[in-house]
């Protein structure tokens, strides 16, 4: 009796050992994919990419320059959307050797001095250091020759990415722009740019101030909204068809008027 039931026993443990691990092997796969960090989404804009990362405390925008080259210092824009009430502050971003937290405002990074397979990795980990998503960004060969000086845009449109090429430090904290003396948002900077947020007004002529350290550069500006189709071009459009289709189906109706006319009866 006690044998029949010591083996009983241990065919009852074996039984439910099998059925953990089965349940185990199941659950892997999912389990696997909740660990795997998420691709961030990637945008691009005038000067600009765009990596938004969405995890379950909320979605992370970084704002980074579209000319990322081995070894530059880059300046980018943090906007942070949380999710009902949680926190993201003890989540960081890293690119290279640098990590930032994820705060909103101006994050610096200095990208690796190698290029690997044309991208450069930007992590989003969490506050155990775990890694919760990925950004690809793509990665010139080389960096582009450094302009001289400061070129100034002319104009621009309302809201959107004004992009001022130049010779910038990549380092947007010593950056500043006004237009019409009001400061314009800085989104990204590289050596070799700097994006910033054209105002919504004037939209008259105006001046465009940069200063980069010791660089102070002035100059005429004016922002161009959008070109609309004038409403009376369409209404003078639409008039010139019916006329058109008017005198056609006139044309017709005397036509077949006079055929039927010389036709008739009174025909010699």
């Amino acid at each position: 009796m006690k044998l029949e039931v010591l083996v009983c026993g241990t065919v009852g443990k074996i039984t439910a050992c099998l059925l953990c691990a089965t349940q185990l092997m199941l659950a892997a796969p999912a389990f696997a994919g909740a660990l795997a960090p998420a691709k961030a989404q990637i945008k691009g804009g005038p000067g600009i990419h765009t990596a938004t990362f969405t995890t379950p405390q909320g979605k992370v925008f970084v704002v980074l320059p579209d000319d990322l080259a081995p070894g530059d210092t880059v300046s980018a824009t943090l906007r942070i959307e949380p999710q009902d009430g949680q926190s993201l502050e003890r989540h960081t971003l890293r690119m290279g050797e640098t990590s930032n937290p994820v705060h909103a405002g101006i994050a610096k990074f200095v990208l690796p001095p190698l290029r690997q397979n044309g991208f450069t990795e930007l992590l989003l980990r969490d506050e155990s250091g775990s890694e919760i998503g990925r950004a690809s960004l793509p990665l010139a060969s080389a960096a582009a020759g450094l302009p001289d000086g400061i070129r100034l845009p002319r104009e621009g449109n309302p809201g959107q990415p004004l992009v001022i090429p130049g010779r910038f430090d990549g380092d947007a904290t010593n950056t500043q722009v006004r237009v019409a003396g009001a400061a314009a948002p800085v989104l990204a900077e590289s050596p070799r740019k700097l994006i910033v947020e054209s105002p919504n007004e004037p939209n008259k002529k105006t001046e465009i101030e940069v200063r980069e350290g010791d660089q102070t550069a002035r100059g005429e500006f004016k922002n161009e909204k959008p070109r609309r189709k004038s409403q009376l071009g369409k209404t003078l459009l639409i008039v010139g068809i019916v006329a058109v289709v008017l005198v056609v189906v006139i044309s017709d109706a005397i036509g077949d008027g006079l055929e039927e006319g010389f036709g008739g009866p009174y025909r010699h």
